[in-house]
């Protein structure tokens, strides 16, 4: 891989972590709603009833995996960084400067 793929590959993983960034971020995605109805106060021989409202997003039973797949993308980011840093300090010029001229 030489370095314009590597940075090619460096966006799409940047891109990826902001969209399950924004998955995780949306907060119908990571919680779950009881509704508790009090029966008991108003008639002594009625029963409390809880309903769990299910989020109606497509990756609500799925943040756990989305999480693990940001761990991954995080892990494959800094392997990354590691093999350009290498192959930048292998140039022989230094390319980070010869670029902001």
């Amino acid at each position: 891989m030489n370095l314009k793929e590597a940075f090619r590959y460096q966006n799409k993983l940047q891109a990826l972590l902001d969209e399950a960034q924004g998955i995780l971020d949306c907060d119908s995605n990571v919680t779950n709603v009881a509704n508790t109805y009090l029966r008991h106060k108003v008639m002594a021989e009625a029963e409390d009833e809880t309903i769990l409202d299910l989020p109606q997003t497509e990756y609500a039973q799925q943040i756990t995996d989305i999480a693990r797949f940001m761990l991954y993308l995080l892990e494959e980011k800094g392997r990354l960084f590691a093999a350009i840093r290498k192959a930048k300090d292998a140039l022989d010029m230094d390319m980070d400067s010869e670029v902001s001229l």
